[in-house]
């Protein structure tokens, strides 16, 4: 059944591990919410000017390695005096989605195997979660249906993000909320494709679970 999403949170998470290993720990979340209509008067290099933010970072209680502190730029002397993931963190994330208009849907780059699992067993671990109206939305897969068919998609968001603006994105290096940056932008890029593709294949971001 297909919605007319009113609010799209573009997020991201930083790991412990890779992505494929389930006993993996968050270190950061980035959280940009967006309104549609605030969005499809954009154009693909001005970001709105209402956005709601929310980044945290947290100490792990579990070593960080190579790779991840590679692509996060985050070691664990970094997030020593961070406080972990906690049901009070549950709270702040449930609070931060509920006053946004909705329907509210969540969108990450390879979300459906990476980020909405492993925020969802984060959520379980402190016995909370979050509403059942709350949406996901995998962006590799819209991004990959506004691609023309004769073109390949690149499997890496920094990638797709040079077809559109041939150039890196500057600043915030490292970052999460880089990251979820360039995924903003490309979904302005293809903003007449993209927002209406979720309406149609979001899923219920309760449906996911890991072990």
């Amino acid at each position: 059944m297909s919605k007319y999403i009113k609010t799209f949170v573009f997020m991201h998470i930083a790991t412990t591990g890779l992505p494929e290993d389930n006993t993996s720990k968050m270190t950061e979340l980035c959280l940009i919410a967006a309104e549609r209509e605030h969005l499809i008067v954009c154009n693909r290099t001005n970001l709105p000017r209402v956005l709601n933010k929310l980044v945290l970072c947290f100490q792990p209680d579990k070593d960080i390695n190579e790779r991840a502190q590679y692509v996060s730029d985050l070691t664990n002397e970094d997030l020593e005096h961070q406080s972990g993931f906690s049901k009070a963190t549950a709270l702040q994330i449930k609070e931060f989605l509920r006053r946004l208009p909705g329907p509210v849907c969540l969108v990450a780059y390879y979300g459906d195997r990476y980020d909405f699992p492993i925020l969802q067993k984060e959520f379980r671990q402190v016995e909370e979660a979050l509403s059942e109206d709350i949406l996901c939305a995998d962006s590799f897969w819209g991004f990959k249906d506004s691609f023309p068919n004769d073109q390949p998609v690149p499997s890496k968001l920094i990638d797709i993000y040079r077809k559109y603006f041939d150039r890196e994105l500057a600043g915030t290096a490292g970052t999460t909320e880089k990251y979820v940056l360039m995924m903003l932008h490309v979904a302005l890029a293809c903003k007449d494709i993209f927002f209406r593709w979720c309406d149609v294949n979001y899923k219920q971001f309760n449906s996911f679970a890991q072990n």
